[in-house]
């Protein structure tokens, strides 16, 4: 079982004998918890089921620390060992930890204006109390798709401390966009994918033992997530010293990807463009330009 925050799970148990059991239940590891009444101090607790009954144990994650942690659930007849389980849980707590900071929201939408001839600063915060990735790209309007090939974007793949700002900086071509800018128009959208680093190192050490040749094995991702396998500004591999003790499969991975954060930003042209004592001729299918000399 794996947690990727501090919330409680319940664990399907069936008794598929005809006659009633009573089955000890105990977790030994950190930051996991069984939720039921009567739990003793040292952690364990009895569960009785009726022939064919089926029951929840709940269990709940909440760390002390953020650091990943692994137990082990122990499932045994009371006062007997003819039946024993072992099952792995896994945890580590993150959520929600990056943000848009100092610009317009609406949602996980921010709404940025481009000043004309500097460059376009989108920031990031890192609200958590762990290092958390960011990776984004840029696509342009279609009428302004022409920029993709000298346009920037720095910043497009880090990996960003705990309670640290960052920023993703566009930059453009002016001069080239402004022979065939419309002022105020839809400029591009900022898309960024984030979450804690510490879930994309588990999601690679997945790819990773899926793999027979070291490699993560990116047939196990969607196409637009193959990005998160790449080298990052300001990673540490030694976070995945973390992990040694991990041993998820890749029936993990759906609940790892999905708690990962999805942003955007669109930006705007500004309502004004500087006027350089440029004629701009045009018709559908050229463009030509003429400097008038003082």
């Amino acid at each position: 079982m794996s947690w990727v925050r501090n919330e409680r799970k319940e664990l399907s148990l069936k008794n598929i004998s005809n006659k009633k059991i009573q089955i000890r239940c105990q977790i030994v590891g950190e930051g996991f918890q069984i939720d039921l009444p009567g739990v003793e101090s040292r952690g364990s607790c009895i569960l009785t089921f009726s022939a064919c009954e089926c029951r929840p144990l709940p269990i709940i994650f909440s760390p002390k620390s953020s650091k990943p942690h692994v137990a082990t659930l122990h499932l045994v007849y009371d006062k007997s060992s003819e039946f024993s389980r072992k099952i792995k849980l896994h945890g580590s707590s993150g959520g929600s930890l990056i943000r848009w900071s100092a610009l317009l929201t609406y949602g996980d939408t921010a709404l940025a204006q481009a000043s004309a001839r500097t460059p376009t600063a989108l920031s990031l915060y890192n609200k958590g109390h762990s290092a958390a990735f960011v990776c984004a790209a840029v696509q342009f309007n279609l009428q302004y798709r022409f920029l993709s090939g000298e346009a920037q974007l720095l910043g497009s793949k880090c990996v960003v401390r705990a309670r640290s700002k960052h920023s993703l900086t566009l930059r453009l071509p002016w001069s080239k966009l402004e022979r065939r800018a419309r002022p105020g128009s839809a400029l591009a959208n900022v898309s960024v994918l984030a979450g804690p680093e510490i879930i994309r190192r588990r999601i690679l050490r997945i790819l990773r033992s899926e793999s027979t040749n070291g490699e993560p094995d990116l047939s196990l991702l969607p196409e637009h997530l193959h990005i998160i396998t790449h080298t990052f500004e300001g990673e540490d591999p030694s976070a995945d010293n973390y992990l040694e003790n991990f041993s998820e499969t890749k029936a993990s991975l759906n609940e790892l990807i999905e708690s990962l954060q999805e942003l955007s930003a669109k930006i705007d042209l500004p309502q004004e463009l500087p006027d350089d004592n440029t004629i701009v001729l045009t018709d559908d299918t050229v463009v030509e330009h003429y400097t008038l000399c003082e």
